[in-house]
């Protein structure tokens, strides 16, 4: 098998070296090529403009309504911003065991009406919960602790 020759070649191995970014092992009749992979690239959770597209219920996903842009900006500060599509919230958080969790929120005094009101409803309960943060690329997905979430793509 493959897998067999592959840890043979490796009993053998004897020097290694770099040819440019690859990584040669060589030794008695037998030579290795490692190319490295480059990165996935990924945004980052701070300082990164993030675009809500998403409302997340259980195992429904479904689109934000249309409106003002929603937006999330966690700053390295500990302070964050953003926008629920109807209104501005902001204020401070802090990480504690894996989750982000908002030690101060403030909205404006903006009124939403139906259906914003909704979206604005969810939004401001996932960020006020406590939530995970997942990026997978250029994706960003929250899920709080009461199991509502939030799906958004980075902008900046």
């Amino acid at each position: 098998s493959i897998e067999a020759a592959y840890h043979l070649a490796l009993g053998r191995i004897r020097l290694a070296s770099f040819e440019g970014e690859d990584l040669i092992l060589a030794g008695d009749g037998v030579s290795l090529r490692f190319e490295a992979i480059p990165p996935v690239p990924t945004a980052e959770l701070v300082d990164t403009t993030w675009t809500l597209d998403t409302i997340i219920v259980g195992e429904v996903a479904s689109s934000v309504l249309p409106g003002g842009p929603a937006t999330l900006i966690l700053h390295a500060d500990g302070r964050f911003e953003g926008h629920t599509g109807c209104r501005g919230f902001g204020g401070r958080y802090t990480v504690s065991g894996g989750e982000v969790v908002a030690t101060e929120l403030i909205t404006d005094d903006n009124a939403c009406t139906e259906p914003m009101a909704t979206q604005d409803g969810h939004v401001l309960t996932v960020l006020g919960d406590g939530f995970s943060a997942a990026i997978d690329g250029d994706r960003l997905t929250l899920t709080s602790t009461g199991g509502l979430g939030l799906g958004y793509t980075a902008t900046e």
